[in-house]
Order: C-alpha cells, then structure tokens, then sequence
C-alpha cells in the first residue's frame, strides 16, 4: 500500500512538471528564478503567537512554477482531493524582491528572496487586521528545484 501512495505521488509531480513546462521557460541567467521550485516547508508567525511549521512532504505537496514572461503559478496538493492553483503575475523589484499580484500590482504582496544555488528562501513581512488592529506577520517558504 505505501509503496503505491509513493508511486501515485512521484507520477503526480512528473505529471504536474511535463504540464506545467512550456517552450518560454527557457534559461534566463538575468532571472536565475524561472522555474519549477519544490516547497519544502513554510513558517508563519503572527504578533506574539507561537511559530508554526508546515512541512509538505507525503501526503502534501506545494510547487511554483515561475515562468519567463510573469506569470507566477502555486499548486499545492493534498492526497485524495483536486490540488489547489493560484496564479499571479509577478515583476522583479530590485536585485532581492518580487512583487506577486492578481491583476493590478496595487493588489499584490511584496517578498524578499534569498538564492543559494538550487534552494530559495521566499520571506513575506507585513501587517494584518484582526479585530480593527493591525497586528505584524512573517511568511516564509522554503524551497528547492
């Protein structure tokens, strides 16, 4: 039975990479980010709360897909149900950040990234309302192609 679940999930993300590779992804050294990044983990911490960890591993799974023309694709699956896709557009602001929105940029959300070879560490800050006070945030996701 698990040697199974494993095959259903490595012929998933095969399944999911061909799909999602198209003839523009070509090697751009001035974007060293286009491509397709495996989520390891994420971390969120908001206000005083405790730190809370997200490991995407069997069952889970969580992929971007950062494409040369900007276009930003996330799909994160879990076993047994349609994966979730959000896509945005996305433009390089600077030499270490990115802005990631719907449809205008005025909409987005700003990250800083951190290249190491074939890891990337994606960190959102910002601020969000609960209960009429604005109370801080940190996101961060960690991944690897």
């Amino acid at each position: 039975m698990r040697k199974t679940f494993i095959y259903f999930v490595v012929f998933s993300m095969i399944l999911f990479t061909i799909s999602s590779c198209t003839k523009d992804d070509v090697v751009d050294p001035n974007n060293p980010l286009i491509g397709l990044w495996s989520v390891e983990k994420d971390t969120y911490k908001e206000g005083n709360r405790d730190l809370e960890t997200t490991f995407y591993d069997e069952p889970t799974s969580y992929f971007i897909q950062i494409k040369s023309k900007g276009d930003w694709v996330e799909e994160e699956g879990y076993l047994g149900q349609e994966p979730i896709v959000r896509t945005y557009q996305y433009e390089l602001i600077g030499n270490d950040s990115i802005l990631c929105y719907t449809r205008v940029p005025s909409d987005g959300f700003k990250m800083r990234y951190e290249l190491n070879g074939l890891n990337m560490i994606l960190t959102e800050k910002g601020y969000k309302e609960v209960s009429g006070v604005n109370i801080p945030y940190t996101y961060v996701r960690y991944l690897y192609k």
